[in-house]
């Protein structure tokens, strides 16, 4: 026979020992719960890292690099300190793909009791960077409308011949254009015009005019960026119908005391930042080549019929019929690599008495690589040429 205190005893020690594995089992818990945080946070820093330096690529790995690294530092994993690994690695088959990987010890708790001082964590992240969807064709010129002379059937006007010198170009059916600081916004223009009509200013005038994004891929060797007709030359009307205007139609909207059209094109290295202007280098400019022009031209082909607006045939404007930057590719930069760039064009700098529209076509080439593209950022302005009745 056992005394009932010898059974209680007995109880206190099953008691004791479940407690110590219920004890064990919670701070196993804690330490599970622990590290699943800790891999919470480094996936949120291998998400922050892959999305700040994705943007840099493809055409700057180093600083894709760089701004991973000290993305994950600011989210409390610094690569190489106290055993975290931060490695940001560019996708070898897509090179707008990057993969940042986090590893860090996580500190335990209560496994520490069984020898276990720490727990081996690791996540990843991938990011892609998805640019706008290009305005525009995915072709290698912009703006290229036929050249019809006054002397062609409307339905059989000349493609414009290529930069490269070989072949023409498919008509687009539209030229590019920019319209002058003093125009009104109804002429077309909803941004590089001043007045909304005069005197009234245009809300949405924006100095900076258009910018159309020059895309040279991986493999481009000798590229170049050539402007077509850049120089402003007003042509005349087709004398027969449909009565439109001839060449690359180039306009005024009034005839002011003074006619002078001022244009500028600038050409910038985007330096792997395409969401920023900020470090945008400018690599080549027109040099003030086409600033302050009046011009007219009175030759036999894109005359037409001398009127130039309103009756005004062009005596006290300069003849441009010959001019080397009229109907004929004008290259501005030749040289380039791998890259984006973007070509501005702008007519800010001119006075608000200037009041015409310039019209031009864009063609990238190369010596070696395929697939180039321009196209418009955000924005851009086009002109179609069309008849009138009479």
């Amino acid at each position: 026979m056992r005394l009932a205190s010898e059974e209680r005893g007995q109880t206190l020690v099953v008691v004791a020992l479940l407690l110590t594995l219920l004890f064990g089992f919670t701070g196993l818990a804690i330490d599970a719960a622990w590290y699943g945080l800790n891999l919470m946070r480094m996936q949120r820093a291998a998400d922050a890292a892959a999305l700040a330096g994705v943007v840099y690529l493809p055409a700057n790995p180093s600083g894709a690099n760089t701004a991973a690294l000290a993305e994950a530092t600011k989210n409390g994993y610094a690569n190489g300190t106290g055993g975290v690994s931060v490695v940001p690695r560019p996708d070898p088959i897509n090179n707008r793909l990057l993969d940042v990987t986090v590893q860090a010890p996580v500190q335990t708790f209560f496994a520490r009791l069984f020898g276990t001082t720490t727990i081996p964590g690791s996540r990843k992240a991938r990011a892609e960077f998805v640019l706008p969807v290009p305005m525009g064709s995915p072709q290698d010129y912009y703006g290229i409308a036929n050249l019809c002379r006054n002397s062609d059937a409307p339905t059989s006007c000349p493609a414009v011949p290529s930069a490269t010198g070989i072949g023409t170009l498919a008509p687009q059916g539209f030229m590019g254009s920019v319209l002058t600081k003093g125009a009104n916004r109804s002429n077309g223009d909803a941004y590089s015009a001043y007045y909304n009509p005069a005197p009234t200013i245009n809300s949405a005038f924006d100095p900076n005019g258009y910018s159309y994004i020059a895309e040279f891929p991986a493999g481009t060797v000798g590229g170049a960026v050539w402007i077509y007709d850049p120089i402003f030359c007003a042509t005349g009307r087709r004398t027969t119908s449909p009565f439109q205007r001839l060449g690359m139609a180039d306009i005024w909207y009034s005839i002011a005391t003074t006619r002078s059209v001022t244009t500028e094109f600038k050409l910038w290295d985007m330096n792997g930042t395409p969401y920023t202007t900020t470090d945008d280098i400018l690599i080549a400019s027109d040099g003030g080549l086409f600033t302050n022009m009046d011009y007219v031209d009175k030759g036999t082909d894109y005359g037409g019929d001398r009127n130039y607006l309103l009756g005004y045939a062009g005596a006290s404007s300069a003849d441009c019929a010959t001019n080397p930057y009229h109907n004929a590719w004008w290259r501005m930069a030749s040289g380039l690599g791998e890259g984006q760039y973007r070509l501005q064009v702008v007519t800010s700098s001119g006075s608000i008495g200037q009041q015409a529209a310039n019209n031009f076509g864009i063609q990238l080439t190369a010596s070696a690589g395929t697939g180039a593209r321009i196209y418009g950022q955000s924005r851009m302005c086009a002109y179609v040429n069309v008849g009138s009745s009479t």
